[in-house]
């Protein structure tokens, strides 16, 4: 399974990005409202993740 990170400003979108791609068989591991958010969100995660934002 595919695991990702969704960053944006908007918590709608972030909401309405999870449903997306949860549907369509990838695991949401984070997500985070900003650059600086996800870079401590990224620094406890594994390097095998995709990044969207």
């Amino acid at each position: 399974m595919k695991r990702l990170l969704i960053v944006d400003d908007a918590a709608f979108m972030r909401i309405i990005l999870k449903s997306i791609h949860e549907k369509n068989g990838f695991q949401v591991i984070g997500e985070a409202e900003n650059a600086r958010n996800r870079g401590m969100i990224d620094s406890r995660r594994s390097n095998d993740s995709n990044k969207v934002g």
